[in-house]
């Protein structure tokens, strides 16, 4: 591979191979790494999720 768009179902392009993420710097663009594949996020910011929710690590969590 060249790119991430160059392999399957969210995994990232490293040193010419195909391998799941490690972390976020493996995804391209807003990706973020989660459980192994380069994913959008559902949230960027805590405006983004429905009320009594907030915005961590890319998803809307209830607010405690």
């Amino acid at each position: 591979c060249e790119e991430k768009a160059d392999c399957p179902n969210g995994e990232a392009c490293r040193n010419g191979r195909c391998i799941d993420c490690v972390d976020n710097n493996d995804c391209t663009g807003d990706d973020i790494c989660r459980n192994g594949s380069c994913i959008q996020p559902e949230c960027r910011n805590n405006s983004d999720c429905p009320r009594r929710r907030r915005c961590r690590g890319g998803r809307c969590v209830r607010k405690d």
